[in-house]
């Protein structure tokens, strides 16, 4: 009974379709020129699956919550590439909480990074949180959100020069300073 339960939660291999190479493209777009963009869609035809293939969030997605949004996380060198935090909002998400669990993935993310990079040297806990870790923020089911959250957060993030790279939700992709 154990070993057909186990099957149902292994998820198969992720296929990278050609629309999934069109959305890694728009992704890697929006964290070079620091984009907002918005792709959009019918339900069920991957825009989660390949937000989360793109940022590699199977992966770390684990270990942020096996390690909390503290020091301590182990270093992994198979992570040392990611730049990429997703962000799913409850039905009932405020600005500040918008605001506060975007920043504790993003600092998440950046001390897994300055251990792994960094392991054997120095202490994590004395790198500078400068946010130079994460280059695209994904918000997967941003209707979600109430438009004065949407508006806070950005307006929030352009006047800070950390601007939200990237709004995510139901193919096609479109992007605008």
């Amino acid at each position: 009974m154990n070993e057909r339960h186990a099957s149902r939660t292994v998820a198969p291999p992720f296929v990278e379709t050609k629309e999934y190479r069109r959305f890694a493209e728009f992704c890697d777009a929006c964290r070079q020129s620091r984009y907002i963009g918005l792709c959009h869609g019918p339900p069920g035809v991957g825009k989660t699956l390949s937000a989360r293939h793109y940022s590699c969030w199977e992966a770390l997605e684990p270990v942020f919550a096996a390690h909390g949004y503290a020091l301590g996380s182990p270093a992994r060198p198979d992570l040392a590439e990611c730049r990429t935090i997703v962000y799913t909002p409850s039905m009932i998400t405020t600005p500040k909480r918008l605001e506060q669990e975007v920043h504790q993935l993003r600092f998440a993310l950046h001390y897994l990074q300055e251990g792994t990079i960094h392991a054997g040297e120095d202490d994590p806990a004395l790198a500078y949180f400068d946010d130079r870790w994460t280059e695209l923020v994904i918000v997967d089911e941003a209707d979600r959100l109430k438009f004065p959250t949407i508006y806070r957060s950005v307006a929030r993030f352009e006047a800070t020069g950390l601007r939200d790279r990237e709004y995510f939700r139901p193919g096609r992709c479109y992007s605008e300073q």
